[in-house]
């Protein structure tokens, strides 16, 4: 019973092994692209709040002006 749980518990680490690397890039990956479109719909949000949706100035360019 003891040899066959050693040779299950060495089979699934030695597969581990193999797709750890490729799992773990894939990790990554999946990160860098959810940072992209994080910093790209902020970007539009952005956007969307400095241009003015009506002739007066908005709060976030009044309040960047006051900073400079």
């Amino acid at each position: 019973m003891t040899s066959a749980w050693l040779v299950i518990i060495t089979h699934c680490v030695t597969k581990l092994h193999i797709f750890l690397p490729d799992f773990l890039k894939a990790l990554m990956n999946l990160a860098t692209d959810l940072r992209k479109k994080r910093y790209f719909l902020y970007e539009m949000l952005r956007k969307r709040l400095v241009t003015p949706m009506h002739p007066q100035m908005s709060r976030v360019q009044e309040a960047e002006r006051s900073l400079v």
